[in-house]
């Protein structure tokens, strides 16, 4: 009895996993026809759209397994700043193995190297980012970054900011910007960044 138990909550448990795994498939299937039909009549402006199609073109890949190329350029320029050419790209390869969104990775770098060396901060960035649900949301994490660093070092203001944004979804920024507008009337940027994160979740 015990074991018919036990393979029945496996069934279910592996039943549950696949049926999770179709049901993001069939979402991502419907968001993409939703695209198709937004895009003709989108009034965003040409920055805005390049943007976009960097970040489908992104996720494109990533679906096929293939490379980024932004991703080698950006960290092999990186790494040759302190190695040899051969061991910089075997270096910058291994990077973006572990980079799911460059921009993000790129932005974060950016902040650190003000205080770091630029290998320190490279990998210091990969480190904080890997693993973590950040793909998509490099807006979100701008904006809550740019209140931080008004009352936090910029290190600290985006270690905090990488935390709150794992919270949100990848189409947080309208609540934000409303929200925090609001609330930053009435108390500091780093507490109406914080209220605003939590009402936006």
């Amino acid at each position: 009895m015990r074991n018919i138990i036990l393979i029945g909550l496996l069934f279910i448990s592996t039943n549950s996993f696949a049926n999770s795994r179709g049901q993001v498939i069939d979402n991502i299937s419907r968001l993409s026809s939703r695209i198709q039909l937004k895009v003709l009549d989108s009034q965003a402006s040409v920055q805005e759209l390049r943007i976009i199609q960097n970040n489908l073109k992104s996720i494109l890949d990533k679906l096929d397994n293939r490379p980024d190329n932004r991703c080698l350029d950006f960290a092999l320029q990186v790494y040759e700043s302190s190695y040899s050419g051969t061991f910089a790209l075997k270096k910058a390869k291994e990077a973006c193995e572990r980079i799911s969104d460059v921009g993000i990775v790129k932005f974060v770098y950016e902040i650190y190297s003000q205080s770091y060396s630029e290998v320190f901060a490279l990998e210091r960035a990969i480190d904080k980012v890997q693993g973590h649900d950040y793909f998509g949301k490099s807006d979100e994490l701008m904006f809550i970054y740019s209140a931080y660093e008004q009352d936090y070092s910029s290190s600290f203001a985006i270690d905090r900011a990488l935390e709150k944004v794992e919270l949100l979804d990848s189409d947080s920024m309208n609540c934000l910007e409303v929200t925090y507008k609001t609330l930053s009337r009435s108390y500091s940027p780093k507490f109406a960044m914080d209220r605003s994160v939590e009402s936006c979740r």
